[in-house]
């Protein structure tokens, strides 16, 4: 097993405080907002956060086994969260009987801003690879 170099270690843990981080500020725009959402749209964020922080777990995990194969690890990643993000639609789509416009808008936004975040996060591990 060969070890991540330090500026990847680095940048993995940075990723994990400013997902952190960016959590927070969503939350908090949401906060403003909840009144005019449906109850549903309540799970959004957190789901998101959950998925990719389970994301990033199995890339980091993956990396410190083999570095040089860091693409393919990124795409299983990009699979894994696209799988939970339609696991997460059918349990809201089942559990509430269906999903209003404004609940797509507050996902589509949230996965627009969780996956550009991830990109710019991850782009410079990807130019290593």
């Amino acid at each position: 097993m060969s070890q991540p170099n330090s500026s990847t270690s680095a940048t993995l843990k940075n990723y994990f405080l400013y997902l952190s981080l960016i959590t927070v500020m969503l939350m908090a725009v949401y906060y403003f907002f909840k009144n005019q959402l449906p109850a549903n749209a309540d799970f959004i964020i957190p789901a998101f956060y959950v998925i990719t922080s389970g994301s990033h777990f199995l890339l980091q995990r993956a990396l410190t086994r083999d570095p040089k194969k860091f693409y393919n690890y990124f795409l299983a990643a990009m699979a894994f969260k696209m799988l939970a993000y339609l696991l997460f639609l059918a349990i809201m789509f089942l559990g509430f009987r269906g999903i209003t416009m404004e609940f797509v808008a507050v996902f589509f936004s949230c996965y627009l801003i969780y996956t550009t975040f991830e990109i710019l996060m991850l782009r410079p591990l990807m130019k290593k690879g």
